[in-house]
């Protein structure tokens, strides 16, 4: 028996357009009653390199393209509503339908960590107020790499900073080299890899009786061969760090990035 779902998407670029595009095309995975889409930003010309249906759009805010295509691809099927505004700002507690839904599945592709974090910290906040049944997905692309990790949004669970001595600074998708050449080339495989895994995740979430084999896991894909064909696949549990000043107590300043302020380690952020 598949449940009731939504999903929010975090961040309209690379990791939200094709785990979205692909999710779209799969016939195994009950589709979301509701899909939420967070963005700040316009399509830039290089962000067709990595989303295709990008093309000639540049300008147009990214959430409302992408809802434009998921309305496409998927010919009204399910309620699309774009946001245009930081995930700093998001207002969870008018956005996600408390008791209306079985759960709700949050997949975070962001560049920026603390912008991660915030959205990790604000969920942990709700799930603390609602008990709301809250997932948080976060996909990370790479060349020849990705990596998917489900986190719980209670604050005993593990979060994206656990283990991490400072948080990585931001990589954008799009990446040129001296020689301008494509340094990470356009992420096409690799993304519809971890939209692969991502839809596996989805649909065991949709059962009742999945949520339990994907909490608090991370995956990660490498390539297997230089032709791009097929990745390895190589999973483990993922564990909350005893020292983490991330988000696991109700005491956590709400933006605690901004409360705490940052010092700039090389192109590391590292906390005060």
């Amino acid at each position: 028996m598949n449940m009731k779902w939504d999903l929010a998407v975090c961040g309209c670029g690379t990791v939200g357009y094709w785990m979205v595009s692909e999710l779209a095309k799969c016939d195994t995975c009950t589709l979301p009653e509701r899909l939420f889409l967070f963005d700040s930003a316009r399509i830039r010309k290089d962000n067709s390199i990595t989303c295709p249906e990008y093309v000639g759009h540049a300008g147009q805010l990214k959430c409302r393209r992408l809802a434009e295509l998921v309305n496409t691809w998927l010919s009204g099927r399910i309620d699309v509503v774009p946001f245009y505004t930081r995930v700093e700002q998001i207002q969870w507690n008018s956005v996600i339908r408390i008791g209306q839904v079985a759960h709700t599945i949050v997949l975070v592709g962001l560049d920026s960590w603390p912008s991660r974090m915030a959205v990790a910290e604000d969920l942990r906040h709700l799930v603390a107020k609602t008990s709301m049944d809250i997932l948080a997905i976060q996909v990370g692309l790479d060349r020849g790499q990705a990596s998917i990790a489900v986190y719980g949004c209670q604050f005993n669970d593990p979060c994206p900073a656990c283990g991490l001595l400072c948080l990585p600074g931001g990589e954008p998708c799009v990446a040129w080299t001296v020689d301008n050449k494509l340094l990470r080339g356009n992420l096409h495989s690799e993304a519809k890899a971890a939209a692969g895994i991502v839809h596996s995740i989805l649909t065991d979430l949709c059962r009742p009786d999945g949520k339990q084999s994907w909490l608090n896991t991370k995956i990660n894909l490498v390539m297997s061969s230089l032709s791009g064909k097929g990745y390895l696949q190589f999973a483990r549990p993922c564990s909350m760090a005893t020292d983490c000043l991330g988000p696991h107590t109700a005491k956590t300043p709400i933006r605690w990035d901004m409360a705490l302020g940052t010092i700039t380690c090389g192109k590391e952020s590292l906390w005060q």
